[in-house]
């Protein structure tokens, strides 16, 4: 007793679109007759290359923190011509769901820029504890973990760096030195902490218990 938004998205073809977002890497690897149908029919794995993109930039076995990257790739197509929209990130070869950045990506972009990024077993791993119910998107409140974040960051960086380099978004100089400045007293104030704390110098001393900080502000 299927409903009929359902029966709908069949017949017009969502449906189809909908499975070939979410699982076209995991599409591509399928061999014989093996795959996903509707109705009888085969859905098609999308060919990412098969696009005339304007730039495009891969990012291989890269990190940040305990956040290890297969693979992160940015596309750009000035006339549109991508198969899909927007940062997502895919675990076991499925789309779980897109990406906040720390920027505002330009208005110009909008329905020119998509990108993808995979990462090794061991975070997925953490990004399973982080998923909604149904596996596609992040659970309320969890955008806060480390684990989120260290991806948002991640891909946050890289894609500012790329559209810099584009001459999509400018370089901003002075807010370059105002973060610089930040870090700087940041790490000035955490170092009297751990003199405050009578920790050794870095680097020498017994080793003790692990030790965490937050920093607020």
């Amino acid at each position: 007793n299927p409903t009929d938004d359902l029966i709908l998205d069949i017949e017009n073809g969502n449906m189809e679109k909908f499975i070939q977002e979410s699982w076209w890497i995991s599409l591509q690897h399928l061999k014989d007759d093996a795959g996903v149908y509707i109705n009888g029919k085969k859905v098609p794995a999308i060919d990412k290359d098969c696009y005339n993109y304007t730039h495009r930039k891969l990012f291989e076995n890269e990190s940040y923190n305990d956040c290890k990257v297969k693979r992160f790739e940015i596309f750009v197509s000035e006339n549109g011509d991508i198969p899909f929209e927007g940062i997502s990130y895919y675990r076991k070869g499925m789309k779980i769901g897109p990406v906040d950045v720390d920027f505002k990506i330009p208005e110009k972009l909008k329905g020119k820029l998509w990108g993808y990024i995979e990462f090794d077993e061991k975070y997925e791993i953490k990004l399973i504890e982080i998923e909604n119910n149904t596996h596609f998107g992040v659970a309320k409140n969890k955008k806060r973990t480390t684990t989120y974040q260290n991806m948002k960051v991640f891909i946050s960086e890289r894609l500012k760096k790329s559209l810099i380099a584009w001459k999509y978004i400018k370089q901003d100089r002075n807010e370059d030195e105002r973060l610089s400045n930040i870090l700087s007293d940041m790490a000035k104030e955490v170092q009297s902490l751990f003199v405050s704390m009578e920790f050794p110098k870095l680097g020498t001393g017994s080793i003790k218990p692990d030790y965490s900080f937050r920093l607020y502000d």
